[in-house]
């Protein structure tokens, strides 16, 4: 990032693949066709994907995939079964069948407001305060004559020693505010991101205190009043409790609800009412199954595989869903040429905020990673960051051959999987899979070598295999123009533009923090009532509006 100079363009490594209508979802036949599709895979890109160690937290060793006794490295059918899924699901307009089901979240540095927090009769309550810093606490100090302040002590977890004191004192003549279940779960989810973000007794070790005292005033018969800090939806609805001024937002809008509002893209879960994807590639909840009626086999190399030099890949993290600016679609632009301010929950006008509901909101689509060449990274013999990964991966060039196994289909699902799985039996695009994607690991392409369908003979019962050409299944193609871009390897593979998103720090700056991706995100909204980017779509980046690009910010 040293090399990245301010207002320089930058290439995010995903994009989305926008949603396309209502989702295809009715009652489906299966068809009558059996047989197989006989497939090679060339590594365009180093690729890797992890053994598991054979430990109860099953961590990844760094060797590549490879049955037991035997070192050759294998492609395991399921990855390759993911990632023609989710092809398929953009190319057919599927379900999105694998989403995250967990509350998003986000930090906000919009601070927040001083109130206590109590339970009376079986209520929630809250009483606005006002925050007090400078308090005599100290006995020594009560003795010389000093004033002091009667309420509630907040002990933080900067200033002196580590803490930091407030005093929270009740307003005068305001009521109390009664507080929903829904907004008190949101407070413990906050306390729970916080204990499980602190595995190491970081910062944030303070909150587990906290969390017990939350749990006492949950009980009944307890006179307890708890610091809290809150916001407010309009003038009156108080919401996003947290324990910190400055602190995560845990939202109440999920992706679930979201895409049950948006063109019902949510995943099936009725056997009546299932997408093209389901249908072909089954699902399972709770309460219901489809079974599949495709099978892949694994992907194997039938002589020597060449193998990457072991290296050091840098730390990826998690992906960041709580950035609005790149997973949703904005709320309009202002008077100032920004884009509103918004994130799951709320949009703002002015110091306001303004409850969003899940039909409002609108994710960009489905989720897709450019092609493009690694950097050259080596081995470190010291890894100090213990979200770096040592792997050994596959080297670009080689060769793999699997089968894809189909029964009871039609012609028309035929023609789409293979469509799917050579891409329109085009050399100009590729599928992703393996790890490290976002660094330009696991692009790969799939050529169709040979199609059976298995004929029996009605006088004989006898079973053959008989071969089919592949363009007998040129019908469907995919005609997706966002999906084909982000799909196509020559746009962007020798460019050296593709990155998470960069800042340009102070040279003199020795915190590597000062660098990192969540900076671009803290600059691009930093007055908290406009966000200044957003992420181009596909079309955006490979066109040539350059006023749409992502550039490097100061910081």
């Amino acid at each position: 990032m040293g090399n990245s100079k301010e207002g320089s363009r930058f290439i995010n490594p995903y994009n989305f693949v926008p949603l396309s209508g209502e989702c295809d979802k009715q009652k489906r036949q299966a068809g009558n066709l059996t047989g197989k599709i006989e497939c090679t895979i060339e590594t365009l890109t180093p690729t890797f994907i992890p053994m598991r160690e054979p430990k109860e937290n099953g961590e990844e060793a760094p060797e590549f995939f490879h049955y037991p006794q035997d070192p050759r490295p294998v492609i395991p059918g399921s990855e390759i079964r993911g990632a023609i899924r989710s092809v398929f699901e953009a190319a057919y307009n599927g379900c999105l069948s694998q989403i995250n089901k967990k509350a998003f979240h986000r930090r906000s540095m919009e601070p927040k407001k001083p109130g206590l927090l109590y339970k009376s009769d079986g209520k929630w309550l809250l009483v606005e305060c006002e925050r007090l810093s400078k308090i005599y606490h100290n006995v020594n100090t009560l003795e010389e004559g000093k004033p002091y302040q009667q309420g509630y002590l907040h002990l933080g977890e900067k200033g002196p020693d580590g803490k930091h004191i407030f005093l929270f004192r009740p307003r005068k003549n305001v009521k109390a505010y009664e507080i929903c279940e829904s907004t008190i779960q949101i407070l413990e989810n906050v306390l729970q991101l916080y204990e499980k973000n602190n595995k190491n007794n970081n910062e944030h070790s303070g909150y587990a205190s906290y969390k017990q005292l939350f749990d006492i005033i949950n009980k009944p018969h307890t006179d307890v009043r708890l610091p809290v800090y809150y916001s407010k939806f309009g003038d009156n609805k108080i919401n996003h409790l947290a324990p910190a001024s400055l602190s995560q937002e845990v939202f109440q809008n999920t992706l679930q609800d979201i895409l049950n509002k948006q063109g019902d893209h949510a995943p099936c879960t009725c056997k009546n009412r299932l997408c093209p994807a389901c249908h072909l590639f089954g699902f399972v909840t709770e309460n219901e199954l489809q079974a599949s009626r495709i099978r892949f086999s694994d992907g194997t190399a039938g002589q020597e595989v060449s193998m990457a030099d072991k290296i050091t890949l840098p730390a990826l993290g998690q992906p960041k869903s709580g950035a609005v600016e790149f997973y949703t679609e904005h709320f309009g632009i202002n008077h100032t040429g920004n884009y509103n301010y918004w994130t799951y929950d709320y949009r703002k006008q002015g110091n306001r905020r303004l409850p969003l509901t899940p039909s409002e909101l609108k994710i960009r689509g489905r989720k897709f990673y450019w092609h493009h060449s690694p950097e050259e990274y080596t081995l470190k013999q010291k890894v100090e960051d213990s979200m770096e990964r040592t792997i050994k991966p596959v080297d670009k060039g080689q060769k793999f051959t699997f089968t894809v196994y189909f029964e009871s289909v039609s012609e028309d699902e035929i023609a789409q999987l293979c469509n799917v799985l050579d891409i329109n039996h085009s050399n100009q695009h590729a599928h992703k899979i393996g790890r490290a994607k976002p660094l330009g690991f696991g692009s790969i392409r799939i050529k169709i070598c040979d199609i059976f369908i298995r004929k029996i003979n009605e006088d004989t019962g006898e079973i053959n295999m008989e071969k089919t050409s592949r363009e007998e299944w040129r019908n469907y193609l995919i005609k997706n123009d966002e999906l084909l871009a982000i799909l196509n390897c020559k746009t962007f593979m020798n460019s050296g533009q593709i990155s998470y998103p960069k800042v340009e720090s102070n040279k003199n700056s020795e915190n590597s923090n000062d660098s990192a991706s969540h900076q671009w995100f803290n600059k691009n909204s930093d007055k908290k009532s406009r966000i200044n980017n957003v992420l181009p779509t596909i079309s955006e980046e490979v066109s040539s509006n350059q006023h749409k690009w992502l550039k490097v910010k100061k910081v």
